[in-house]
């Protein structure tokens, strides 16, 4: 009885309103049920990806935890800039999952070992089947159907579209310090004592807007959205000095600049 209300509930279900019979009764048939508790983690990140849910009651939250280096610079005198790297862990919301969802499929479509940790936010009831099935099992139009809707789990992918709006504002930043002639590595060398205090004037009236910049709030709504799935977990500040008689690969330029 309990196994034709399942079957009844997933040809409800948008994504098998495609499926045929066959197809359905058969993942009905591989498939086992498991309820869980509130704050039940169903999968963490590192583990090997080995089963696909479905979600039949509840609501569940899928997040990822990653570090991201940052690094603010700004110039002491002529000849030395200070860098400040700060190395934040950060935790970051993927989606919430409800009734009719399906998750657990994206590291096994994509090779990866999970890429993310799924919990419980209330008393949950999932359907779950052997992701090896996925290839061999599922009509293959229905597995690309599951391609085209998949997110891009590659971490260096997260971490740019995290950081988008701070690598345009290190643009803005760097055009100032470029029309200013204040960037480290383009110094033109003179050495005239005028024109080094000249300089130093100049590197002075700056440092206010930088500190300033360091502090600008966004009204861009697609950012603040994307914010408030962000959590700061741990955050751990060095710096350095970098001087123009260096190599400029010491210079960070990978990673974003505050």
């Amino acid at each position: 009885m309990e196994r034709h209300r399942r079957l009844e509930f997933l040809g409800n279900l948008k994504f098998f309103a495609g499926w045929d019979r066959v197809s359905l009764v058969d993942f009905n048939n591989s498939s086992e049920e498991l309820k869980v508790l509130q704050g039940t983690i169903i999968y963490d990140i590192g583990q090997d990806p080995t089963t696909i849910y479905v979600v039949r009651r509840g609501k569940l939250i899928m997040e990822t935890v990653m570090e991201i280096d940052s690094y603010f610079r700004y110039p002491i005198n002529k000849q030395t800039w200070e860098v400040r790297k700060r190395t934040r862990q950060i935790q970051y919301k993927m989606q919430n999952l409800w009734k009719g969802n399906i998750f657990g499929h994206e590291e096994i479509l994509q090779g990866y070992k999970r890429r993310t940790r799924v919990r419980c936010l209330t008393d949950c009831s999932l359907i779950y089947v052997n992701g090896d099935d996925l290839e061999k099992r599922w009509p293959q139009d229905q597995v690309e159907k599951l391609r085209s809707t998949m997110r891009n789990l590659d971490l260096d992918f997260i971490v740019n579209k995290i950081t988008t709006f701070y690598k345009e504002r290190t643009k803005r930043n760097e055009a100032v310090l470029d029309a200013s002639g204040l960037n480290c590595h383009d110094f033109s060398g003179a050495r005239s004592q005028f024109m080094q205090h000249n300089r130093q004037r100049q590197i002075e009236k700056m440092l206010p807007w930088i500190n300033k910049a360091r502090q600008n709030s966004t009204k861009n709504l697609n950012l603040l959205h994307e914010l408030r799935k962000v959590k700061l977990l741990s955050s751990v500040e060095d710096k350095f000095e970098i001087h123009k008689s260096d190599p400029k690969d010491l210079m960070p330029t990978d990673e974003f600049l505050e």
